[in-house]
């Protein structure tokens, strides 16, 4: 498993990124959510409801993009339609209003929307292993960065990040509910959430995060005065 790709909205996993080491060499392939089994933690296995031929012949990561990728796609297609500076020949002034001028000129040669930005694909699929690392941000400021994603694998739904939460309080991680998210800014490599640094600075020590039951995530969410997504 190289990665994960899961919907910024109903946070749900849609892809797993499955890696064919040796086999395929730099090999890649898209399975669908509806296609994993439960999860096998004991011996850190992940069935999948495909033949080896089937796996052989996934799509490529590339036919669904997460926003990450389709930034990157979207700025080199507008880098490429500048058109291409040249210094002025030997003895001649080069002034920067002649460097403007001509930049003009070259740009309304250009083909009528070359260099716009255009929808590339899904703007609410996002990569797991891209946000590793975004820097996250309280409502009233910066908390540490993002180290880690709980998944329940019932539903696949991404319920938490699990924060690193840096200089600002050494040595700890904390959870919060991906639910909390206000925004993922792909440009400054940050996840906003809606909950004041004084509540994570107080919140309950979790312990081994990836054990997280019931009774901790009810005493999470009192914490936080957040609703239970639960029914009660």
């Amino acid at each position: 498993m190289d990665d994960i790709y899961f919907d910024d909205q109903d946070w749900v996993v849609r892809y797993l990124v499955a890696g064919l080491g040796f086999w395929i060499f730099g090999h890649q392939g898209l399975i669908g959510v509806e296609l994993l089994g439960k999860p096998d933690i004991e011996q850190h296995e992940l069935p999948v409801n495909l033949t080896a031929d089937e796996i052989r012949e996934a799509p490529r990561p590339q036919t669904h993009a997460p926003v990450s990728e389709q930034e990157r796609i979207a700025q080199r297609s507008e880098l490429s339609a500048w058109p291409t500076l040249m210094v002025g020949p030997p003895g001649r002034i080069y002034s920067p209003h002649i460097a403007q001028e001509e930049i003009r000129a070259a740009l309304s040669r250009l083909p009528k929307g070359a260099g716009e930005r255009k929808e590339l694909g899904d703007p609410h699929l996002r990569s797991m292993e891209e946000i590793v690392g975004y820097n996250v941000s309280a409502s009233d400021g910066d908390i540490g960065s993002v180290d880690d994603f709980l998944i329940n694998p019932l539903d696949w739904r991404v319920r938490y990040y699990v924060i690193d939460t840096g200089n600002w309080l050494p040595g700890r991680r904390v959870v919060l509910a991906t639910d909390w998210t206000t925004s993922i800014d792909w440009n400054e490599r940050k996840v906003s959430v809606d909950v004041p640094r004084h509540k994570i600075e107080s919140s309950p020590e979790i312990g081994e995060v990836s054990g997280l039951d019931r009774s901790r995530e009810a005493e999470l969410y009192r914490h936080y005065g957040a609703p239970f997504y639960w029914p009660i």
